[in-house]
């Protein structure tokens, strides 16, 4: 059962990194083509090639990942093995990650027509737009999977230590990314340019030098973080049986003062 387990969701993974990697790049290729984009014509052999790699990569991971989904369904134990929570936490970190820093560049070419007086590239927001459709919902199919799986025969062992290994690399690399757009963010805000104009040209205006790049990265990293740590706490959780410990042994617990005998 292990080696079908391993056969089962290592093709899955495989094909599963072919399939999004087909489906972006073919998606982002055909957009070239409804923009009329000049550099369109020449890339007519990879549209060929990326549409090979997503006929072949969906039937593969398809069917694979039907049959570990029919055992899992059949067999509690197949259900909660850390085989399979590994392949559903490695596809939920990739994809979080990948979608993390498109989500971050489709923010900054949101931006850049307000704060780096650009102009707008439909056709390059339009290519994020899809890249980053097609990680969210991969990654929103394996996160359900592995929720539903978790909320059915639960999670403990190798599977609980996987499941702390995803959520706190995806928090680490988080904060990280926040880090780091927050001090490009601050020293560009730093680097402030000014530009004098010409006679009768109205004195000097003032551009700020800080990249939207920069902005969305601080943007998307903190709410990913606030995401992961500020989940409230259900309201009908029994306390623990620590907290009832302490509450029987508080001198500070209401009692009801002793009549006294007569």
């Amino acid at each position: 059962m292990i080696l079908r387990r391993l056969y089962l969701y290592l093709v899955s993974a495989a094909a599963l990194a072919l399939l999004a990697g087909g489906l972006a790049a073919l998606g982002a290729t055909i957009l070239l083509f409804v923009f009329n984009d000049p550099a369109a014509d020449t890339n007519r052999g990879q549209l060929a090639v990326f549409t090979a790699m997503t006929v072949v990569a969906l039937p593969v991971w398809g069917v694979h990942f039907w049959f570990a989904r029919r055992f899992a369904m059949r067999d509690p134990f197949e259900r909660a093995s850390a085989i399979r929570r590994l392949y559903l936490y490695w596809a939920c970190l990739v994809t979080s990650l990948i979608a993390a820093q498109t989500l971050a560049f489709l923010l900054g070419q949101l931006l850049q027509p307000v704060l780096d007086q650009q102009t707008f590239s439909a056709l390059g927001t339009s290519q994020l737009t899809w890249v980053t459709f097609v990680l969210v919902a991969f990654f929103a199919l394996h996160f359900t999977i592995a929720s539903k799986d978790r909320a059915a025969v639960g999670e403990e062992g190798a599977s609980a230590t996987l499941r702390r290994w995803y959520m706190y690399i995806a928090l680490l690399v988080g904060l990280l990314t926040m880090l780091a757009g927050a001090a490009f963010l601050l020293s560009s805000a730093g680097d402030r340019q000014w530009k004098v104009l010409g006679p009768g040209g109205g004195g000097a205006q003032f551009y700020p030098a800080i990249s939207p790049h920069d902005s969305a990265r601080v943007l998307v990293a903190s709410s990913k973080h606030y995401w992961w740590t500020a989940k409230p706490r259900s309201p009908h959780r029994a306390p623990s049986k620590t907290v009832i410990r302490c509450r029987r042994l508080s001198p500070l617990r209401s009692s009801r003062t002793p009549k006294p005998r007569m």
